[in-house]
């Protein structure tokens, strides 16, 4: 009896210990998003971390994901790789906690592949590619026609297919990816912010495609989308400078297949303004100034004006100067 009395005990303390740690991770958190100093952060995920030991599974999907998320501050803070597996662990451990029928899932496993997007990038492990487009699918499928998350969702589905294709070269991972990327731009309405990433992922899967299978209509729908795109897309916003550059490409790409001066003219007039708007400093500069040096030394070709071929010299040097 004094056996059982002193477990319950035992028990009834790990609960406290457990109850204070999550409150306290939490307020801690709070204060760290007052301020955004650095020990704030660490106290919330020292808590965070001793409530996840002591508690019971019906607790440890909220702090899985409070601790998911205190581990992405500290990788946005850091860039630092443990950071990014710790938000991976906790996250994985939230969703093995929800069921399908949960709609908290879906959201779970969207962000969960967008981790795994990340850390691909950085190590090029094969695994996490399948697994973010497992996830991914998941997601999809759990996220029903009329939900406003679904266009979302699609979208980051067609990016992880396209990331498969571009390993593997799979026709049908690029086909998926097309319609997935179609799907989420039809669902994105005029207005919403989102429409014009959207237009330009599309852009960017068609492309692929023209370029593996040379149908015109590909490349045609590519540069109405990217026109598209440029447009929802005003001055002063940060995206302009790829969008238009991504639009004086494909004109270009248009002007080697169909030879017809006006969109060599157009792609300049495009690449310029990118460049224009790309402050010196600005990493992708040197891809910019590269790809303009690359339409003024086609219009040289055209038409044989030296001023053309300075410029595209002048820019190349400069690309050159700036690439690390």
């Amino acid at each position: 009896h004094s056996h059982a009395a002193l477990l319950k005990g035992s028990s009834e303390s790990t609960d406290r210990i457990a109850t204070g740690s999550i409150l306290l991770a939490q307020l801690w958190a709070t204060q760290f998003l007052q301020s955004y100093e650095e020990i704030y952060l660490q106290n919330a995920i020292q808590y965070g971390q001793t409530a996840f030991s002591k508690s019971s599974s019906d607790r440890i999907k909220t702090i899985s994901i409070l601790l998911a998320q205190l581990f992405w501050d500290v990788y946005n803070q850091t860039f630092n790789l443990a950071s990014l597996e710790n938000t991976i662990k906790y996250s994985q451990e939230a969703i093995d906690l929800t069921p399908v029928g949960n709609p908290v899932r879906a959201e779970l496993l969207n962000g969960l592949s967008h981790l795994l997007g990340m850390r691909l990038i950085r190590d090029g492990k094969q695994e996490d590619l399948t697994w973010a487009v497992e996830c991914s699918q998941e997601a999809v499928d759990l996220t029903p026609v009329g939900n406003p998350h679904r266009a979302s969702r699609l979208n980051n589905l067609s990016i992880c297919l396209s990331m498969r294709y571009n390993r593997e070269r799979k026709l049908e991972d690029l086909m998926q990816a097309i319609e997935y990327s179609q799907d989420a731009v039809n669902l994105t309405p005029v207005g919403n912010p989102h429409r014009a990433g959207r237009l330009n992922n599309l852009n960017n899967r068609l492309i692929t495609r023209y370029q593996r299978e040379r149908k015109l209509e590909d490349l045609m729908q590519a540069i109405e989308y990217s026109q598209d795109a440029v447009d929802l897309t005003p001055v002063g916003n940060p995206a302009r400078a790829s969008l238009l550059n991504n639009l004086s490409v494909h004109l270009s790409t248009r002007y080697e297949r169909e030879g017809k001066v006006e969109d060599l003219t157009q792609a300049i007039e495009y690449s310029q303004d990118a460049v224009d708007l790309t402050p010196v400093g600005n990493p992708n500069r040197a891809s910019l100034l590269s790809n303009f040096s690359v339409h003024l030394r086609k219009r040289y070709g055209r038409k044989g004006k030296l001023e053309d071929l300075t410029q595209a010299i002048e820019y190349s040097q400069d690309a050159f100067d700036l690439t690390p």
